[in-house]
């Protein structure tokens, strides 16, 4: 019986276990290791599980945010431009205006208009006048800026407002006959109901008219679209009056305070000066 139970076993099927060899037994701890470190990597950038996961199920994932991301960024900005638009409120634009007095009617003209980026040329200086503008009130249009921001954007202002006579101080500086008017400007922005475009404006008026606004009668209005618009800018230059006088009794006639909403310039135009043009100052 023994002899027939070893022939059985004997006869029983085998099965070989595979031996690795010394090269796939390096690869195969080469593979862990770099597996192990990719995921020390991976914890060490913050990311977590779920995370990875993510990424090796949905390689796009990214992708999809990014897309999502910039069309929510655009459908909002529409959304600003479009209420922008239906509120009458044009902050992106800066007008240059002259208001004076002639033949008796009160008139007010654009010199001209540019962004809000090429008067201030600064994004950070672009966004403390639009707040600014955002605050004025129908009572108060001057732009009110802080002690330390007035004085750099009027500066600024200025610059846009002396180019306005550029070919004035060309032929002054060749010798040829010119008119010279002292002026003085503010940044407005008048808020009442009726004014049909809210802009950004820097108001221009002539120095000598402004000394005398504060005794005139309201004048009867010409150029303006809308009668309501122009006894808004009356008002505009009565408050303007206003702070002329208050600039004068705290600053030099210079208007150099870094508490100054106007500011005084030269301005010289091409043309022979007559009696009632002569430099004021």
């Amino acid at each position: 019986s023994s002899s027939s139970s070893s022939s059985s076993n004997s006869s029983l099927p085998t099965t070989a276990v595979p031996s690795a060899s010394p090269a796939e037994i390096l690869q195969q701890s080469s593979t862990k290791s770099r597996e192990r470190e990719q995921e020390k990597e991976s914890r060490k950038s913050g990311k977590s599980k779920s995370e990875r996961l993510l990424k090796v199920a949905n390689p796009a994932a990214p992708l999809v945010a990014w897309c999502t991301i910039t069309a929510l960024t655009a459908l909002l900005a529409a959304w600003r431009v479009r209420n922008a638009y239906h509120a009458r409120q044009f902050f992106g634009r800066i007008n240059i205006t002259v208001s004076s007095i002639q033949n008796g009617y009160l008139t007010s003209r654009t010199l001209l208009e540019r962004t809000i980026e090429e008067v201030f040329y600064n994004k950070y200086a672009s966004r403390l006048v639009m707040k600014a503008a955002r605050d004025a009130t129908a009572e108060h249009p001057f732009l009110l800026l802080s002690p330390r921001e007035g004085p750099i954007i009027h500066s600024m202002a200025f610059s846009q407002v002396s180019s306005v006579s550029s070919y004035g101080y060309l032929r002054a500086a060749s010798g040829l006959p010119v008119t010279r008017d002292w002026y003085v400007f503010g940044i407005t922005c008048e808020k009442d109901h009726s004014i049909l475009l809210k802009k950004i404006r820097i108001l221009l008026v002539k120095e000598e008219l402004l000394k005398k606004i504060a005794t005139m009668d309201t004048p009867p209005f010409e150029s303006f679209r809308r009668p309501q618009e122009a006894e808004i800018r009356w008002k505009t230059l009565k408050e303007m009056t206003r702070l002329y006088q208050e600039q004068l009794e705290h600053t030099d006639v210079s208007f150099a305070g870094s508490s100054a909403q106007l500011t005084r310039i030269e301005l010289v135009l091409p043309g022979v000066p007559s009696l009632n043009n002569q430099k004021v100052g």
